[in-house]
């Protein structure tokens, strides 16, 4: 059965502008567990969808909390999470993003990652390495 991210993603959108309930809640949470459980394995082709959906507003938050219950993070995703990190410009947000790396990857990984991606467009224009940093060493151990 082919799993319709897309749904899935404007499903959470809906939930989230809904006034916050203790059922808003509870739904949100079910859907979520229902993406992280049905997480595709750790191939980038089945993982395109995700990938793509971390460069598109609302979707990106989507992406972070299914992340943030996968366990664990499928490896292909370190990146693309790392990335998405780096180019958000709201430096709070920015730890839905590091965390679930942090978990599944560590602190070190994470960091060299951070390095390595440092470069790319768009990351120095909102202090993304400073951002992702100070959230690595709040998360990390």
């Amino acid at each position: 059965m082919e799993i319709d991210w897309d749904a899935l993603a404007n499903q959470y959108k809906e939930l989230v502008n809904l006034p916050a309930s203790s059922e808003q809640s509870r739904a949100i949470q079910k859907l979520i567990g229902k993406a992280a459980s049905t997480l595709p394995k750790d191939n980038s082709e089945s993982l395109a969808w995700f990938k793509y959906a971390l460069s598109q507003s609302p979707s990106k938050w989507f992406v972070a909390k299914v992340m943030a219950l996968a366990t664990p993070v499928p490896r292909s995703m370190l990146d693309p999470l790392v990335l998405a990190a780096l180019l958000e410009p709201n430096p709070s947000a920015t730890k839905n993003f590091i965390e679930p790396c942090v978990r599944s990857f560590g602190t070190q990984t994470v960091k060299s990652r951070i390095q390595v991606l440092s470069n790319e467009p768009g990351v120095r224009q909102n202090n993304g390495v400073e951002n992702a940093t100070y959230w690595l060493s709040r998360i990390g151990t």
